[in-house]
């Protein structure tokens, strides 16, 4: 009978009970046990949201404002001409300084600057409670400014930005392609993938010659895109992994046809298992700083190369982890066939789960 069925029979005591140990209720109640974890994740989303509203704490327009009877939002135009591309401003607002300007009303945000506007009569380094050269009390700078006279405070809202930019993509490049190769070695190990002779060769000569097509003769189309920017880089990668896709599936093809005679029939085991975990040791012996001046030296500097650069060099710990607990979880649904069938294989959602 479904657990839900039951649960409508059960006195309320006792659903409660049911409700507050399934498994995703278990894990959260675990996790509010760890205080440093628990206050990490409040802390991680306040930084989230500092981050996505960064231009409406700390920017040198208004948020909202009436300028000669007409109310303007220059917060939003200037998001939507950098989106869209379209010219939104006019040539006298575009470079105004709003808060020299005579305005009806308007909502300011927090901290009247942007990160990298130079206010020369506050420089070099202006503490916060050093005289400072105001218009109005409304224009301090909280926390003072640096040598070039940036709002200290303005550079930290939007510094947020970045760091979070970094962290989230960095480890989202790393846990991708460690909880894929540990996954695969830990669910097949050195045994439990078995393919032709002519699948095989075939395969691997159509793999070498689509890289060599798709990565290698576009190195270069490939670093000017990353030096532009994460969108340019990413349709050009997927540019890249297309015609390396195409190269290797008509070379594979022919397969068919040899997998017909004897030799190309006859099947043999694929080390997966030993082969990633030899590239683990290899990835893991690599200098991380050395490897960014090496591709900073070949491409254009980026934050988004050395985002790459991080993820690429430091997803060796998620494979290990994930390869086993992968090989610890099929090993315990080895005979998952029946009890009288003496099947020996993991279990189909083993796999999964482990990832």
């Amino acid at each position: 009978m479904p657990w839900w069925i039951r649960a409508l029979a059960m006195p309320d005591d006792k659903m409660e009970k049911v409700v507050s140990y399934s498994p995703r209720a278990r894990i959260w109640e675990s996790f509010k046990k760890n205080r440093l974890a628990y206050f990490s994740l409040w802390f991680v989303g306040f930084l989230a949201a500092v981050a996505v509203l960064a231009d409406f704490l700390a920017y040198n327009k208004p948020i909202v404002a009436s300028y000669q009877g007409r109310v303007i939002w220059p917060v939003f135009r200037d998001y939507w001409e950098a989106w869209s591309g379209q010219v939104v401003w006019e040539p006298a607002l575009r470079k105004a300084d709003w808060r020299a300007l005579a305005l009806d009303w308007a909502i300011w945000p927090l901290v009247r600057y942007s990160p990298e506007e130079l206010d020369l009569r506050n420089a070099p380094a202006v503490g916060p409670f050093d005289e400072q050269v105001l218009r109005s009390p409304a224009e301090k700078h909280y926390l003072g400014t640096d040598n070039l006279g940036r709002d200290v405070l303005a550079g930290l809202i939007h510094g947020s930005r970045i760091s979070l930019t970094v962290g989230l993509v960095s480890v989202g490049i790393s846990a991708l392609i460690g909880i894929l190769l540990g996954a695969l070695a830990g669910y097949f190990g050195d045994h439990g993938l078995q393919v032709s002779r002519a699948t095989l060769w075939f395969g691997l000569v159509g793999s070498l010659l689509g890289l060599y097509y798709g990565f290698y003769l576009r190195r270069y189309a490939l670093g000017e895109a990353l030096g532009e920017g994460f969108f340019h880089f990413l349709g050009s990668l997927l540019v890249s992994v297309g015609v390396a896709a195409l190269v290797t599936g008509l070379v594979w093809l022919p397969s068919r046809l040899v997998k017909k005679t004897r030799w190309g029939a006859h099947r043999v085991h694929l080390w997966v298992d030993l082969t990633i975990s030899r590239l683990i040791e290899v990835m893991i012996s690599l200098p991380t700083t050395l490897l960014i001046f090496t591709v900073a030296a070949i491409a254009k500097p980026s934050l988004f190369l050395v985002m790459a650069v991080i993820g690429v060099t430091s997803w060796t710990g998620i494979a290990r982890f994930t390869r086993g607990r992968n090989a610890q979880g099929a090993e315990l649904g080895l005979h998952s066939g029946g009890a009288g069938d003496g099947l020996f294989r993991p279990a189909d959602h083993v796999f999964a789960r482990a990832a």
